[in-house]
């Protein structure tokens, strides 16, 4: 009987010890499979990287990797009314060791990342010194910018105005237009259209607004004192004039330099882009006989003035043309003449610390000369042929800011043209000679019968 037991008792602890070892063996087996095979299921990531089939090792190794390749090439921004600032890759910490530490298997874990939050308002800084980092939502932007991190996002541009107060429309800029004449044309434009909305990169055409209005029926000329304001005023911004035209006179009422032709018979159109993420707004009221024009919206980075400059007038020739209407020492003037204009249009745009940051030539606006007509009996003991044309000399520049008279003196007959001026050159000459076969009697160069 003891020997059952006792062979009963070896048995138990045969099995006991067998089980044990086999259970050593197994685990030992299956935490070597997981440590040296792989480590991570296919539906393990970290950010954007894939961990499957990576082991502990091979998941830091591919994180450092991929971070550093994002590191050379990632374009991250931020903008503020206009101006930008790249911000220094630099400016990430990524914690590699723990991401892969806390990372569970089988699961989407977050690529842990830090933002130096003083390389950030360094750039904040560059980009708007004027803006109070106080007003700035930092806990925001510091957010977004160490989610897109996260992700490895290639390129990132953000808007600081996202993170702001929203500002209130104020007024950017002014400009005023006597109307001492008729004007009740541009009273009814007014009354139509006293606001013009210009949506954030939009471009703006005064003649398809008037048309949609029904107003194609105004005023070319006084129409154009509205868009001359216009334009003065555009001039304050930072907006871009996509088209512009001027006639072959500068009208009376309009100051060189500012004139913008708006004429629905030939198809001629006054447009602009507004190359802003925020909406304006073009404002016009009449006071009294004043047209007041203004822009509201939000204000600019930087301050925009326009100034006028180099102007140079070109006196005109005189004609002499003969006729048997008249005594011999009979003149009389068909056409008075005007002297010809040049002027240059430039915007410049101002810091706010008042430094010149960019002068920008927008247009050398034109004006050709208007020749001086005369019309001379004819003396028959004198010589004549068969007309006389008297060469002019230009007026001295003008400096439009301080008035002073330059002493240079500029040849009209160096002055190269436009083309389209040339053009318009002739045409005119073609004309005039034309039209003086109606006044006079035959041809100007008929000898008197």
């Amino acid at each position: 009987m003891d020997k059952v037991k006792s062979f009963k008792f070896t048995g138990i602890m045969t099995i006991a010890a067998l089980f044990i070892f086999g259970f050593s063996q197994f685990s030992t087996v299956v935490y070597s499979s997981f440590i040296e095979k792989d480590t991570y299921d296919e539906q393990t990531s970290i950010g954007r990287i894939s961990l499957s089939e990576k082991s502990i090792e091979q998941a830091d190794s591919l994180l450092e990797e991929q971070i550093k390749n994002w590191q050379e090439s990632a374009s991250y921004e931020l903008t503020y009314k206009g101006n930008s600032q790249k911000l220094d890759p630099n400016s990430f910490i990524f914690l590699v060791h723990d991401s892969v530490e806390s990372a569970m298997n089988g699961k989407e874990n977050p690529l842990l990342v830090e933002v130096n939050q003083k390389k950030i308002e360094d750039t904040l800084y560059l980009v708007a010194p004027i803006l109070g980092i106080h007003a700035l939502d930092m806990a925001g932007l510091l957010n977004r910018l160490s989610s897109a991190a996260s992700e490895l996002e290639p390129s990132l541009s953000i808007k600081l105005e996202d993170f702001l107060p929203k500002e209130d429309p104020v007024v950017v800029a002014t400009a005023t237009r006597e109307l001492s004449e008729e004007f009740s044309d541009i009273e009814t434009f007014v009354q139509e259209l006293p606001q013009i909305p210009v949506d954030p990169l939009t471009n703006v055409s005064l003649k398809q607004i008037v048309e949609e209005k029904g107003l194609n029926h105004l005023s070319s000329q006084q129409l154009g004192i509205v868009t001359s304001g216009i334009f003065e005023v555009l001039m304050s911004t930072n907006f871009t004039i996509t088209e512009r035209n001027t006639g072959r006179e500068l009208p009376r009422n309009i100051n060189l330099g500012l004139e913008a032709k708006v004429d629905f018979t030939n198809d001629i159109d006054f447009s602009f882009y507004n190359p802003n993420e925020n909406r304006y707004e073009i404002k016009l009221s009449i006071n009294e006989s004043q047209l007041e024009i203004s822009i509201l919206g939000v204000p600019f980075s930087s301050d925009y003035r326009l100034i006028l400059a180099e102007k140079q007038e070109f006196k005109p020739r005189t004609i002499k043309r003969y006729t048997p209407l008249l005594e011999p020492n009979q003149k009389s003037v068909e056409e008075e003449g005007k002297p010809g204009l040049l002027i240059k249009v430039y915007r410049e745009s101002i810091s706010s610390s008042g430094e010149l940051i960019k002068s920008e030539l927008i247009s050398e606006d034109f004006y050709q000369p208007i020749h001086r007509v005369e019309v001379h009996g004819i003396d028959p003991n004198a010589q004549m042929g068969q007309q006389e044309e008297t060469d002019s000399e230009s007026l001295p520049n003008a400096d439009l800011n301080n008035g002073t008279t330059s002493e240079n003196q500029i040849d009209n007959t160096d002055v190269k043209l436009p083309a389209v001026e040339e053009e318009n050159q002739q045409k005119n000459s073609d004309e005039m000679t034309g039209d003086s076969e109606d006044r006079l009697w035959g041809k100007p160069n008929e000898e008197p019968k």
